[in-house]
């Protein structure tokens, strides 16, 4: 796509499949009105706290960065320079992966994506041949395979042509360089396709406060939410529904002091243990 994003034009074109509001429920996407979307989780919210507990939710936070300006750029570029050894997982090195972490969710729902044929991932290999950790690339090339997932397919709205998800991060081992081999096997994934991004969008469960901070101070911004909502009766609880939301506008690319410090931290909890995901 030619131009620069940093024009107001080329922004406001960027963003503007960012500001769609969805209902999925399972191979069904159907775009609705953001109002209707915020009315019907305000609703369930008032259904959850005053029906008991057959009134199930759970809650993930929409993420975007925009690539195709100054900052984004030099993201690339910087990640590019780098040596980290990032090449595509082959299902051997998963293999390897899953002896390292054989109980870390992100191995599940990595042989999840790959049985069902999404295997455009990569993997990064430290210098001696050990494996550092991986991460799925999705495009709206994937949205028909996304709708037909057996499990969780609501999660994932039609992902707008000319952006990449980011999806299923793990980061192994438990040195104090880990938080920064997520953020590098990230971008330097993203680098490696064969796709000039327009930006990069993700969702986060919305209690997982630690890849919150981590994938905020990388510049990304919450522009909505995504709830999934389920009766828990015979018949209905097999039937979840999920509202994708948006939010109000925020700056393009910014990130403050502050969300780059508590993500320094956020990167230092990560090297002293637990797996980070960026759909946990």
């Amino acid at each position: 796509m030619p131009g620069d994003s940093t024009s107001p034009a080329m922004t406001a074109a960027a963003r503007a499949p960012l500001e769609r509001a969805w209902w999925c429920a399972g191979r069904v996407r159907l775009r609705i009105p953001n109002k209707a979307a915020r009315l019907a989780c305000q609703v369930w919210a008032r259904c959850e706290a005053t029906g008991g507990q057959r009134w199930v939710s759970d809650r993930w936070l929409r993420y975007n960065l925009p690539l195709r300006n100054e900052r984004g750029r030099a993201i690339l570029q910087r990640v590019s320079a780098k040596q980290l050894r990032i090449e595509p997982l082959t299902e051997e090195m998963l293999a390897e992966c899953a002896a390292l972490a054989p109980t870390a969710n992100q191995i599940v729902t990595a042989r999840s994506l790959w049985n069902h044929g999404l295997r455009r991932a990569y993997a990064a290999r430290a210098a001696d041949g050990q494996p550092l950790g991986f991460v799925w690339v999705l495009t709206s090339d994937d949205n028909a395979q996304l709708a037909t997932l057996p499990c969780w397919s609501g999660v994932y709205s039609p992902i707008p042509a000319g952006w990449v998800q980011l999806e299923n991060v793990l980061s192994l081992g438990r040195s104090l360089s880990r938080g920064r081999i997520m953020t590098d096997l990230a971008f330097g994934a993203v680098a490696r396709t064969d796709i000039d991004a327009v930006g990069i969008v993700a969702h986060i469960g919305a209690t997982n406060h630690l890849v919150r901070r981590w994938i905020e101070s990388l510049g990304c911004q919450q522009h909505g939410q995504i709830v999934r909502m389920r009766i828990d009766l015979p018949l209905l609880r097999q039937l979840p529904v999920h509202i994708h939301t948006v939010e109000p506008r925020h700056p393009l690319g910014t990130t403050t002091a502050a969300a780059r410090q508590a993500g320094s931290a956020a990167a230092a909890t990560i090297a002293a243990g637990g797996s980070g995901s960026t759909n946990g």
